[in-house]
Protein backbone atom coordinates (compact mmCIF):
# COMPACT_ATOMS: atom_id res chain seq x y z
CA UNK A 1 0.00 0.00 0.00
CA UNK A 2 1.18 3.34 -0.48
CA UNK A 3 -0.26 7.19 -0.32
CA UNK A 4 -1.85 8.87 -3.48
CA UNK A 5 1.94 10.79 -3.03
CA UNK A 6 3.30 6.97 -3.99
CA UNK A 7 1.55 7.36 -6.60
CA UNK A 8 3.08 10.68 -7.88
CA UNK A 9 6.23 9.72 -6.46
CA UNK A 10 7.92 10.29 -9.38
CA UNK A 11 5.93 12.79 -10.64
CA UNK A 12 8.65 15.13 -9.56
CA UNK A 13 10.42 14.69 -12.55
CA UNK A 14 7.46 15.18 -15.23
CA UNK A 15 8.01 16.05 -18.74
CA UNK A 16 6.75 18.92 -20.11
CA UNK A 17 4.07 17.44 -21.87
CA UNK A 18 0.91 18.10 -19.55
CA UNK A 19 -0.21 14.71 -17.06
CA UNK A 20 -2.15 15.93 -14.94
CA UNK A 21 -5.74 17.53 -15.23
CA UNK A 22 -4.86 21.20 -15.04
CA UNK A 23 -7.69 23.07 -13.87
CA UNK A 24 -8.16 26.28 -15.29
CA UNK A 25 -9.75 29.06 -13.41
CA UNK A 26 -13.04 31.13 -14.94
CA UNK A 27 -12.52 34.92 -15.01
CA UNK A 28 -9.13 35.14 -13.24
CA UNK A 29 -7.51 38.51 -14.06
CA UNK A 30 -6.94 39.96 -10.45
CA UNK A 31 -10.27 41.39 -9.31
CA UNK A 32 -13.89 40.08 -8.56
CA UNK A 33 -16.34 38.51 -10.91
CA UNK A 34 -18.65 41.10 -10.80
CA UNK A 35 -21.26 38.80 -9.57
CA UNK A 36 -24.23 39.30 -7.87
CA UNK A 37 -23.31 39.42 -3.81
CA UNK A 38 -23.71 35.61 -2.64
CA UNK A 39 -24.33 34.03 -5.85
CA UNK A 40 -21.66 31.23 -6.50
CA UNK A 41 -18.88 32.70 -9.41
CA UNK A 42 -20.06 28.90 -11.02
CA UNK A 43 -23.24 28.27 -11.55
CA UNK A 44 -24.56 24.53 -10.16
CA UNK A 45 -25.29 22.25 -12.45
CA UNK A 46 -28.65 21.16 -12.75
CA UNK A 47 -28.96 16.92 -12.85
CA UNK A 48 -26.82 14.33 -11.44
CA UNK A 49 -23.49 13.07 -12.52
CA UNK A 50 -23.62 9.89 -14.96
CA UNK A 51 -23.75 6.44 -12.68
CA UNK A 52 -22.05 4.21 -15.33
CA UNK A 53 -21.72 -0.04 -15.07
CA UNK A 54 -18.92 -1.71 -13.90
CA UNK A 55 -15.41 -0.08 -13.81
CA UNK A 56 -13.10 -1.79 -16.15
CA UNK A 57 -9.70 0.00 -16.62
CA UNK A 58 -8.49 3.70 -16.96
CA UNK A 59 -7.35 2.80 -20.23
CA UNK A 60 -11.05 1.86 -21.03
CA UNK A 61 -12.26 4.75 -20.26
CA UNK A 62 -9.33 7.30 -21.98
CA UNK A 63 -8.15 8.40 -18.59
CA UNK A 64 -5.70 10.25 -17.39
CA UNK A 65 -5.89 12.24 -20.77
CA UNK A 66 -7.34 15.64 -19.92
CA UNK A 67 -10.87 16.86 -20.81
CA UNK A 68 -9.61 19.91 -23.17
CA UNK A 69 -12.56 21.31 -24.75
CA UNK A 70 -14.46 19.07 -22.77
CA UNK A 71 -16.98 20.18 -19.94
CA UNK A 72 -15.06 21.78 -17.59
CA UNK A 73 -14.70 19.90 -13.66
CA UNK A 74 -16.77 22.57 -12.18
CA UNK A 75 -19.79 22.38 -14.62
CA UNK A 76 -20.54 18.56 -14.76
CA UNK A 77 -23.24 17.54 -13.06
CA UNK A 78 -22.94 16.95 -9.05
CA UNK A 79 -22.45 13.30 -7.21
CA UNK A 80 -26.10 12.37 -6.62
CA UNK A 81 -27.77 11.91 -2.82
CA UNK A 82 -27.92 8.10 -3.50
CA UNK A 83 -24.49 7.16 -4.86
CA UNK A 84 -22.49 5.84 -1.76
CA UNK A 85 -18.91 5.09 -2.82
CA UNK A 86 -17.07 2.57 -0.99
CA UNK A 87 -13.80 3.10 -2.94
CA UNK A 88 -11.81 5.51 -5.67
CA UNK A 89 -10.17 4.81 -8.96
CA UNK A 90 -7.10 6.94 -9.34
CA UNK A 91 -5.30 7.27 -12.78
CA UNK A 92 -2.23 9.29 -13.97
CA UNK A 93 0.21 9.95 -16.22
CA UNK A 94 3.56 10.13 -14.82
CA UNK A 95 7.71 9.68 -15.47
CA UNK A 96 9.00 6.42 -13.95
CA UNK A 97 12.73 5.45 -13.48
CA UNK A 98 13.74 1.90 -14.75
CA UNK A 99 15.70 -0.86 -12.87
CA UNK A 100 18.29 0.05 -15.85
CA UNK A 101 18.33 3.71 -15.17
CA UNK A 102 16.27 4.62 -17.79
CA UNK A 103 12.88 6.66 -18.02
CA UNK A 104 9.57 5.88 -19.04
CA UNK A 105 6.21 7.82 -19.13
CA UNK A 106 3.42 5.89 -17.93
CA UNK A 107 0.09 5.67 -17.47
CA UNK A 108 -0.64 4.29 -13.89
CA UNK A 109 -4.18 3.10 -12.00
CA UNK A 110 -4.48 3.24 -8.56
CA UNK A 111 -7.30 2.13 -6.15
CA UNK A 112 -8.44 3.39 -2.37
CA UNK A 113 -10.58 1.79 -0.22
CA UNK A 114 -13.09 2.79 2.59
CA UNK A 115 -10.73 3.00 4.98
CA UNK A 116 -8.09 5.10 2.82
CA UNK A 117 -9.62 8.23 2.45
CA UNK A 118 -12.39 7.81 0.72
CA UNK A 119 -15.07 8.97 3.16
CA UNK A 120 -13.21 12.84 3.28
CA UNK A 121 -13.05 13.07 -0.59
CA UNK A 122 -16.77 11.95 -0.63
CA UNK A 123 -17.51 15.31 1.47
CA UNK A 124 -15.10 17.52 -0.79
CA UNK A 125 -17.19 16.41 -3.64
CA UNK A 126 -19.97 17.19 -1.91
CA UNK A 127 -19.38 20.83 -0.92
CA UNK A 128 -21.18 23.53 -2.32
CA UNK A 129 -19.83 25.83 -4.90
CA UNK A 130 -18.07 28.93 -2.91
CA UNK A 131 -19.64 32.29 -3.17
CA UNK A 132 -17.49 34.67 -4.98
CA UNK A 133 -15.06 37.08 -3.06
CA UNK A 134 -16.10 40.00 -1.16
CA UNK A 135 -13.21 42.17 -1.20
CA UNK A 136 -13.62 44.64 -4.00
CA UNK A 137 -9.80 43.77 -5.23
CA UNK A 138 -9.22 39.78 -4.45
CA UNK A 139 -6.82 38.57 -6.76
CA UNK A 140 -7.37 34.68 -8.00
CA UNK A 141 -4.65 32.77 -9.53
CA UNK A 142 -4.12 31.98 -13.09
CA UNK A 143 -4.45 27.97 -12.45
CA UNK A 144 -6.29 26.28 -9.65
CA UNK A 145 -4.88 23.33 -7.81
CA UNK A 146 -3.97 20.14 -9.96
CA UNK A 147 -6.37 17.24 -9.33
CA UNK A 148 -5.79 13.52 -9.97
CA UNK A 149 -8.37 12.19 -12.81
CA UNK A 150 -10.71 10.13 -10.23
CA UNK A 151 -13.59 8.00 -10.11
CA UNK A 152 -15.89 7.04 -7.45
CA UNK A 153 -17.32 3.82 -7.06
CA UNK A 154 -19.65 1.73 -4.99
CA UNK A 155 -20.21 -1.54 -3.27
CA UNK A 156 -21.39 -3.26 -6.55
CA UNK A 157 -18.70 -1.67 -8.91
CA UNK A 158 -20.61 0.96 -10.66
CA UNK A 159 -18.87 4.40 -10.45
CA UNK A 160 -19.17 7.79 -11.43
CA UNK A 161 -17.35 10.76 -12.29
CA UNK A 162 -18.65 13.91 -10.70
CA UNK A 163 -18.74 17.55 -11.23
CA UNK A 164 -16.54 19.26 -8.42
CA UNK A 165 -17.09 21.90 -6.02
CA UNK A 166 -16.22 25.57 -7.08
CA UNK A 167 -14.12 27.76 -5.43
CA UNK A 168 -14.44 31.65 -5.03
CA UNK A 169 -12.32 32.10 -8.37
CA UNK A 170 -14.70 29.69 -10.30
CA UNK A 171 -11.74 26.73 -10.25
CA UNK A 172 -12.05 23.28 -8.08
CA UNK A 173 -12.50 23.81 -4.18
CA UNK A 174 -8.93 23.07 -2.80
CA UNK A 175 -10.21 20.77 -0.34
CA UNK A 176 -10.95 18.59 -3.30
CA UNK A 177 -7.20 18.76 -4.55
CA UNK A 178 -6.27 17.73 -0.62
CA UNK A 179 -8.85 14.93 -0.29
CA UNK A 180 -7.00 13.37 -3.64
CA UNK A 181 -3.54 14.06 -1.93
CA UNK A 182 -4.46 12.05 1.54
CA UNK A 183 -5.80 9.11 -0.54
CA UNK A 184 -3.98 5.88 0.06
CA UNK A 185 -3.50 4.13 -2.96
CA UNK A 186 -2.57 0.54 -4.08
CA UNK A 187 -1.32 0.53 -7.33
CA UNK A 188 -2.71 -2.36 -9.69
CA UNK A 189 -2.02 -1.27 -12.95
CA UNK A 190 1.43 0.22 -15.09
CA UNK A 191 0.90 0.68 -18.73
CA UNK A 192 4.05 1.82 -20.38
CA UNK A 193 3.47 4.71 -22.87
CA UNK A 194 7.03 5.68 -24.18
CA UNK A 195 10.18 5.74 -23.35
CA UNK A 196 11.38 9.28 -22.44
CA UNK A 197 15.03 8.44 -21.11
CA UNK A 198 16.94 5.28 -22.68
CA UNK A 199 19.04 3.18 -20.58
CA UNK A 200 22.64 4.28 -22.00
CA UNK A 201 21.79 8.03 -21.18
CA UNK A 202 20.40 7.32 -17.51
CA UNK A 203 23.79 5.30 -16.76
CA UNK A 204 25.97 8.77 -18.35
CA UNK A 205 23.44 10.96 -16.62
CA UNK A 206 22.34 12.77 -19.46
CA UNK A 207 19.25 13.79 -20.99
CA UNK A 208 17.68 11.99 -23.97
CA UNK A 209 17.16 15.14 -25.89
CA UNK A 210 18.41 18.32 -25.82
CA UNK A 211 18.15 21.82 -28.00
CA UNK A 212 21.11 22.31 -30.13
CA UNK A 213 21.18 25.85 -28.76
CA UNK A 214 24.49 26.79 -30.45
CA UNK A 215 22.21 27.33 -33.74
CA UNK A 216 19.20 28.81 -31.63
CA UNK A 217 21.83 31.92 -30.51
CA UNK A 218 23.77 31.83 -34.29
CA UNK A 219 20.55 32.95 -35.75
CA UNK A 220 19.94 35.96 -33.38
CA UNK A 221 20.47 39.17 -35.07
CA UNK A 222 22.40 40.09 -31.98
CA UNK A 223 25.40 37.97 -30.86
CA UNK A 224 28.08 38.63 -28.35
CA UNK A 225 31.63 37.92 -30.03
CA UNK A 226 34.03 36.19 -27.75
CA UNK A 227 34.64 39.01 -24.90
CA UNK A 228 38.60 40.47 -24.23
CA UNK A 229 38.96 37.77 -20.95
CA UNK A 230 37.93 34.38 -21.98
CA UNK A 231 37.07 32.30 -18.85
CA UNK A 232 35.64 28.39 -18.62
CA UNK A 233 32.54 29.08 -16.82
CA UNK A 234 32.62 25.35 -15.42
CA UNK A 235 36.16 25.51 -14.24
CA UNK A 236 35.03 25.86 -10.47
CA UNK A 237 32.46 22.70 -11.00
CA UNK A 238 33.19 19.57 -8.95
CA UNK A 239 32.50 17.54 -12.11
CA UNK A 240 31.76 18.03 -15.80
CA UNK A 241 29.30 15.79 -17.55
CA UNK A 242 29.81 15.83 -21.70
CA UNK A 243 26.82 14.79 -23.47
CA UNK A 244 26.95 14.03 -27.04
CA UNK A 245 23.78 14.47 -29.04
CA UNK A 246 22.57 13.42 -33.05
CA UNK A 247 20.63 15.81 -34.59
CA UNK A 248 17.91 14.22 -37.11
CA UNK A 249 17.39 15.55 -40.45
CA UNK A 250 14.64 16.74 -40.08
CA UNK A 251 15.51 18.73 -37.04
CA UNK A 252 18.64 20.41 -38.64
CA UNK A 253 17.97 23.93 -39.48
CA UNK A 254 15.07 24.20 -37.66
CA UNK A 255 13.91 27.21 -35.62
CA UNK A 256 14.92 25.05 -32.16
CA UNK A 257 16.87 22.11 -33.12
CA UNK A 258 16.06 19.07 -31.10
CA UNK A 259 19.20 16.39 -30.70
CA UNK A 260 18.97 13.15 -29.05
CA UNK A 261 21.75 11.26 -27.30
CA UNK A 262 24.59 9.30 -28.76
CA UNK A 263 26.75 8.94 -25.85
CA UNK A 264 28.34 10.68 -22.88
CA UNK A 265 30.05 10.61 -19.52
CA UNK A 266 32.14 12.67 -17.09
CA UNK A 267 35.34 14.50 -18.35
CA UNK A 268 38.59 13.64 -16.37
CA UNK A 269 40.25 16.23 -14.69
CA UNK A 270 43.49 16.18 -17.09
CA UNK A 271 41.05 16.83 -19.99
CA UNK A 272 39.76 19.61 -18.26
CA UNK A 273 42.81 21.74 -18.95
CA UNK A 274 42.26 21.32 -22.18
CA UNK A 275 39.21 22.43 -22.22
CA UNK A 276 39.93 25.44 -20.33
CA UNK A 277 42.85 26.38 -23.03
CA UNK A 278 40.47 26.13 -25.96
CA UNK A 279 37.98 27.88 -24.32
CA UNK A 280 40.41 30.91 -23.47
CA UNK A 281 41.94 30.76 -27.61
CA UNK A 282 38.04 30.69 -28.95
CA UNK A 283 38.19 33.18 -31.74
CA UNK A 284 34.93 35.25 -33.35
CA UNK A 285 32.88 32.70 -35.03
CA UNK A 286 32.41 33.74 -38.89
CA UNK A 287 28.42 34.07 -40.31
CA UNK A 288 27.77 30.65 -41.35
CA UNK A 289 24.42 28.91 -41.80
CA UNK A 290 25.40 25.01 -42.33
CA UNK A 291 23.56 23.25 -39.77
CA UNK A 292 24.99 20.28 -37.54
CA UNK A 293 24.23 16.57 -37.58
CA UNK A 294 26.27 16.41 -34.27
CA UNK A 295 26.68 18.28 -31.03
CA UNK A 296 27.77 18.42 -27.79
CA UNK A 297 27.69 20.28 -24.58
CA UNK A 298 29.67 20.29 -21.68
CA UNK A 299 27.67 21.49 -18.29
CA UNK A 300 28.38 21.21 -14.09
CA UNK A 301 27.56 17.35 -13.17
CA UNK A 302 25.23 18.92 -10.23
CA UNK A 303 23.14 21.12 -12.09
CA UNK A 304 24.64 24.25 -11.54
CA UNK A 305 24.56 27.15 -13.99
CA UNK A 306 27.58 27.33 -17.13
CA UNK A 307 27.86 25.32 -19.67
CA UNK A 308 29.81 25.38 -23.29
CA UNK A 309 27.88 23.81 -26.40
CA UNK A 310 30.26 22.65 -29.27
CA UNK A 311 28.84 22.18 -32.77
CA UNK A 312 30.82 19.19 -34.26
CA UNK A 313 30.29 19.16 -37.69
CA UNK A 314 28.51 22.38 -39.93
CA UNK A 315 29.60 25.55 -38.81
CA UNK A 316 32.25 23.90 -35.56
CA UNK A 317 30.94 26.54 -33.41
CA UNK A 318 31.38 27.41 -29.50
CA UNK A 319 28.61 28.84 -27.16
CA UNK A 320 29.56 29.59 -23.96
CA UNK A 321 27.69 30.38 -21.11
CA UNK A 322 28.74 31.82 -18.06
CA UNK A 323 28.28 30.27 -14.61
CA UNK A 324 27.08 33.39 -12.91
CA UNK A 325 23.64 33.01 -15.64
CA UNK A 326 21.73 36.02 -16.22
CA UNK A 327 22.87 36.19 -19.97
CA UNK A 328 26.08 37.07 -21.33
CA UNK A 329 26.34 34.14 -23.45
CA UNK A 330 29.21 34.48 -26.48
CA UNK A 331 29.64 32.68 -29.96
CA UNK A 332 33.09 31.84 -31.11
CA UNK A 333 34.99 29.28 -33.17
CA UNK A 334 35.52 25.81 -32.35
CA UNK A 335 38.91 24.38 -33.17
CA UNK A 336 39.80 20.62 -33.76
CA UNK A 337 41.29 20.62 -30.28
CA UNK A 338 37.65 21.54 -28.86
CA UNK A 339 35.82 19.34 -30.86
CA UNK A 340 37.76 16.21 -30.43
CA UNK A 341 38.23 16.90 -26.30
CA UNK A 342 34.01 16.86 -26.11
CA UNK A 343 32.65 14.52 -29.22
CA UNK A 344 34.28 11.80 -27.22
CA UNK A 345 34.09 11.87 -23.71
Amino acid sequence: MSTVPALREASTMRPAIPVLVLLLLAGCAGTGTGSDAGEPVVPVPTGVAEVNDAWTSCAAVGAPIPDEGRVAPTRRPRLGADFHATSVVVCDQISEKRADGGMDLVNIEGRATAKNGVAALVDAVRLPNAPPPKEENYGCALDGPAVTWFALVDDVGRWVRPGLPADACGGVRHEVANAVGKLTVRRVSTVPVRELVSAAAGATGCVQEWADMVWVTGQEQRQNPPPAVRENPLAAAPRVRVCVYGVPTSEQGGAKPVGRFERGGVLPQERRTVLTAAVTATIAAPSCATPASRFAVAHPADGTAGAIYVELDGCRRVLVEPAGGGGGAWLGTADATLIALVGNP
